[in-house]
């Protein structure tokens, strides 16, 4: 599950059950890397969104030792 945080817009907070060490990664629309976070084992990983702009991103969750992704569309609006 992704999404922009409904108290902070400045975050957007990816949660997943796919256990320590999972890879997210955030692009945009015109799919260049904006940003990559490892999952230090608490089931979630929350990107700076402070400096993006209202749009569509995708975010691709891998799981450790796998090669099976999930991919969440998001939309921020400022």
């Amino acid at each position: 599950l992704a999404f922009p945080h409904p108290l902070d817009p400045d975050r957007l907070e990816v949660r997943h059950s796919q256990g320590p060490g999972a890879k997210v990664r955030l692009y945009n629309a015109a799919g260049e890397l904006i940003a990559q976070e490892s999952d230090t084992g608490v089931g979630r990983v929350i990107f700076d969104a402070s400096s993006l702009s209202s749009g569509i991103y995708v975010v691709i969750l891998r799981a450790p030792g796998s090669s099976a992704r999930k991919l969440y569309k998001v939309a921020l609006r400022r």
